[in-house]
């Protein structure tokens, strides 16, 4: 049986007014450690999924908890999924890098399977106090508002940009993405690579893929200090960015 998601929502977000909220733009630079090069964690995280796992586990008697940073240590806790105990999956903080340069860009995510499926999940940004959650056959509400599908708009009128690792299953993203970085020489390469790939699926899609950009600093012509952890990830960072189609002529 589903717990209550208003209660799970309720534990969400007092864990992260407590564990999360006071570390934002006080995260001491102790507090911060990479579990691979640009990877972030912080004590943010290790805390929040500490005190979400045990709060909903005490909300769900016999379930069982599969977390991002805890995967990190030792990956056959993935194995959990496949069993017959409900599992929650936790993202405690996703956003590390925006939390730890003290931008408001940042999510508790939670999804609860039962026996491999994904039954309900919740999204909520405990900056803004906007709270997203939604269960199987019962739809998708954001802070009590239900909400809609509706139909989409034509290709021309996007404007915006583009941050992450997305179209993982399209061809072009797989064969440059392969078993790590490849025929790369650095992560910055990669994530180049990685956001062309991007570009090129996403301009399959529109009538003019010259409207596609794809921006991105890079070590060579650096943003920030090479010399850190933060600097280093700043300069890898790389956007997709979608102009908005110029008005024709009648």
């Amino acid at each position: 049986m589903i717990p209550d998601l208003d209660r799970v929502a309720d534990i969400i977000r007092e864990v992260a007014e407590h564990e999360l909220v006071p570390k934002f733009i006080t995260l001491d630079e102790a507090e911060i450690d990479e579990k691979n090069p640009g990877d972030f964690v912080t004590t943010v995280d290790l805390s929040m999924e500490k005190a979400l796992g045990a709060a909903l586990t005490a909300l769900l008697p016999g379930s069982l908890v599969v977390g991002e940073e805890a995967v990190h240590e030792d990956r056959n806790r993935l194995s959990l999924l496949e069993g017959e105990a409900p599992v929650w999956v936790l993202d405690p903080l996703d956003g590390t890098a925006n939390f730890t340069f003290g931008l408001p860009i940042v999510a508790v995510i939670v999804a609860l399977v039962m026996k491999g499926e994904t039954v309900a999940g919740w999204i909520y940004d405990p900056l803004s106090s906007r709270m997203a959650m939604a269960s199987k056959g019962d739809g998708t509400y954001i802070d009590g508002r239900r909400m809609k599908v509706v139909r989409p708009k034509e290709d021309r009128a996007l404007n915006g940009s583009i941050y992450g690792r997305s179209v993982r299953f399209s061809s072009a993203y797989r064969e440059i993405w392969g078993g790590g970085r490849g025929r790369f020489g650095s992560n910055q390469e990669l994530s180049v690579a990685r956001a062309d790939s991007v570009a090129a699926v996403i301009g399959d899609a529109l009538s003019d893929p010259g409207r596609i950009e794809v921006l991105g600093a890079g070590e060579d012509d650096p943003v920030a200090d090479n010399a850190s952890p933060e600097g280093r990830a700043a300069n890898r960072r790389v956007e997709v960015l979608i102009r908005r189609e110029e008005a024709r002529a009648q």
